[in-house]
């Protein structure tokens, strides 16, 4: 896992340095542990309660007690807990079989604890009013993502809407500059049979007069 990119940073991950400092402290938390009823439990399912851990645990001797780490929301667990029986063995009886054990589809992580299950620190409870508002805050929350949801898709549903008009009036345009086009080459086209026109009755003018003049000189040599 050492460099391994995780939520966009590189773990880093090596052996402590200061083992051989810490191997007294470890082994004097061992031999604590070795000599206390206590076990800790973890990965335990969120449905099921202090009831239903104890009714499963109780099998390997009395319990003392079982205190499960309340979550935030009232009602509900952080998924780990402590279990103090009344003998060293069935500690060590529930510590050997239950590790792994599946129980509701995850596997449970038992093993000795340390910290007995009054002297840990617990979650206080959040009072109704702000539970409530918290609640209140949330749905509204819910409605105003909601309502920019349809903002954001009518106004993507009106400009899909106006392409086609705008693809209308381009079209239009193209017509009325395509039949400009054809009125102003039928003027062209008019003018020049004008010319033509008018070129050739100058033509056949001038051709009159020439055979008029042609026809005096034939009768003045006559």
């Amino acid at each position: 896992m050492n460099g391994v990119m995780l939520g966009g940073k590189p773990l880093k991950c090596a052996r402590p340095s200061n083992i051989p400092a810490a191997l007294p402290l470890i082994k004097q938390i061992t031999e604590e542990a070795s000599t206390q009823p206590r076990i800790f439990v973890a990965s335990i399912h969120a449905d099921l309660s202090e009831t239903d851990i104890r009714s499963v645990f109780e099998a390997f001797g009395p319990i003392h007690a079982v205190q499960l780490s309340q979550d935030v929301m009232p009602g509900k667990h952080q998924g780990y807990g402590f279990i103090e029986y009344d003998v060293l063995d069935s500690a060590t009886d529930a510590v050997a079989a239950m590790n792994l054990f599946d129980l509701g589809g995850q596997f449970l992580r038992v093993g000795r604890a340390i910290t007995p299950p009054q002297t840990m620190p617990q979650a206080e409870p959040v009072p109704p009013e702000i539970a409530a508002a918290a609640a209140a805050a949330a749905a509204a929350s819910r409605a105003i993502a909601a309502q920019d949801e349809v903002v954001t898709a009518n106004r993507s549903r009106d400009q899909s809407n106006s392409r086609p008009h705008d693809h209308g009036h381009s079209g239009s345009r193209k017509k009325h500059r395509h039949s400009s086009r054809e009125r102003s080459s039928r003027r062209s086209r008019s003018r020049e049979r004008n010319k033509k026109d008018k070129k050739k009755k100058r033509d056949g003018k001038e051709g009159k007069k020439e055979t008029g003049q042609d026809n005096n000189d034939d009768d003045e040599d006559g």
